[in-house]
């Protein structure tokens, strides 16, 4: 079945009753695809997901090229809490040292920035609308055999996806895998990636916003 929605709405329109009847019949709706209509210029309708013009692409890859050149200044900015050693001094001391569940950690740091935690085996996905009905993700592989960590900080919209490698020290710049130690080094590698995560809020999402402009409010990025 196909509707027209309200691109300002998050809820799709009633079914026609003819139409709510049969689906009725067949039972709740296990998935539901919203793909916009964008009119060609000789006005007949063009279907697929939009993607920012050039102007607007080249200045997303503009943002993302002056952050990674200016990593180690935006983590100095962003205050870590621990000084952490180098991976290279303490990989070895960290063979066989396992930290223990690792969500509730996470969860405890980033709740109270806006994102929810979902994953848990050798990946975890936390993310938060952003004013401009972006995603802001932070992507972390916490490396089911080597118990390590490297982390990825994303911004999501229309079309387009803006990554940044997230270090988890200022030695260890660009970032890399970091070993992920005992409970209470992953407390201190959480508490230095929401310090750099809470930075990127303030500067790197505000920036790629006002280029790319605001998504629909039912705008959901592939997962």
């Amino acid at each position: 079945m196909v509707v027209d929605a309200d691109v300002e709405s998050k809820r799709l329109p009633a079914l026609p009753e003819p139409v709510a009847a049969v689906m009725a019949e067949c039972g709740k709706a296990k998935q539901t695809t919203y793909i916009p209509v964008v009119p060609r210029g000789d006005g007949t309708p063009f279907v697929g997901v939009p993607v920012l013009g050039p102007a607007e692409a080249e200045a997303v890859k503009a943002i993302v090229a002056d952050y990674r050149a200016r990593m180690k200044e935006i983590v100095e900015r962003a205050g870590l809490p621990h000084d952490l050693a180098p991976a290279a001094e303490i990989r070895e001391q960290s063979l066989g040292v396992l930290a223990g569940p690792r969500k509730p950690a996470l969860e405890a740091a980033f709740k109270p920035m806006g994102y929810t935690c979902r994953g848990g085996s050798g990946q975890f996905h936390l993310t938060r609308r952003t004013a401009a009905n972006l995603t802001a993700e932070l992507y972390l592989d916490v490396g089911t055999w080597s118990h390590s960590v490297s982390g990825f900080f994303k911004v999501h919209g229309m079309g387009f996806q803006a990554t940044l490698g997230v270090p988890v020290t200022l030695r260890e710049i660009p970032h890399g895998q970091y070993p992920i130690g005992d409970a209470g080094q992953w407390q201190k590698i959480v508490e230095n990636l929401a310090a750099v995560v809470r930075e990127l809020d303030r500067s790197f999402v505000p920036d790629i916003e006002r280029v790319t402009g605001p998504a629909p409010a039912w705008y959901q990025p592939a997962s």
